[in-house]
């Protein structure tokens, strides 16, 4: 096997360059993140997440390789430990890149309308918040985390990076698990929208001026970054 090289950027010292080409991607769009923050004790084994994203309040792991089972189940574990969803991502940052995401999730009960019914705009969410935490009651001793698709977008409404989920993206929403309490990831967050509340996602060519545009223009320059033999970023 390989020996990945470790390499320096920004005052942290990655295991590989993969995690330092996705430091600078993440740089690249301000979105703030913790290195190895802190490792867990997993039903499978200690276990030292990659990235957290503080602003976000979630995982972020990067793989050079396709992922496997075996690396799904920790990123489920891990997700049910610390009550945060867990992204996994291979490879590079590249065009059209999406990733795999374990969150905890429960059907929409029909209390949050899309965005073409006026979420963003409307005087009830917080009426609406208030009724998805009484259903939390009593839904949030037998909610699991669940496994969906992700990829990187802007949210319409006001501009921001986000991640979305696609898989079944209009049935569920996302929650956070806090010692057996469950949050849902608010739609005004940088977080978790339907496909309908963003852009679009990585590797859609909207121009230079769009956030899509910025995406792509970040993955150049964390794919295009030459790290040599001693060399700091």
């Amino acid at each position: 096997m390989i020996k990945a090289i470790e390499t320096e950027y920004k005052g942290y010292r990655f295991r590989s360059r993969l995690e330092a080409r996705w430091a600078i991607f993440f740089e690249y769009l301000g979105i703030k993140f913790e290195y190895e923050p802190e490792g867990f004790e997993l039903t499978s084994g200690r276990y030292l997440p990659d990235f957290f994203i503080p602003d976000w309040e979630i995982w972020f792991e990067v793989k050079p390789n396709k992922h496997t089972e075996q690396e799904e189940l920790k990123a489920y574990e891990l997700c049910e430990k610390s009550g945060y969803a867990v992204l996994i991502s291979d490879g590079d940052p590249k065009f059209g890149m999406q990733g795999t995401a374990f969150c905890y999730a429960l059907k929409d009960p029909g209390l949050f309308p899309d965005d073409s019914q006026g979420v963003f705009d409307g005087e009830d969410e917080a009426d609406l918040y208030s009724k998805s935490m009484d259903i939390l009651d009593i839904c949030k001793y037998t909610v699991k985390p669940r496994k969906f698709r992700f990829a990187f977008s802007q949210a319409r409404k006001y501009g921001r990076p986000i991640w979305l989920h696609f898989e079944q993206s209009q049935e569920f929403l996302l929650y956070k698990n806090m010692e057996g309490n469950l949050f849902p990831y608010k739609y005004r967050e940088p977080l978790c929208y339907s496909t309908f509340d963003a852009e679009w996602y990585a590797g859609n060519f909207y121009g230079e001026d769009t956030f899509d545009g910025r995406i792509n223009r970040a993955i150049k320059a964390a794919r295009g970054a030459r790290f040599e033999f001693g060399e700091h970023g």
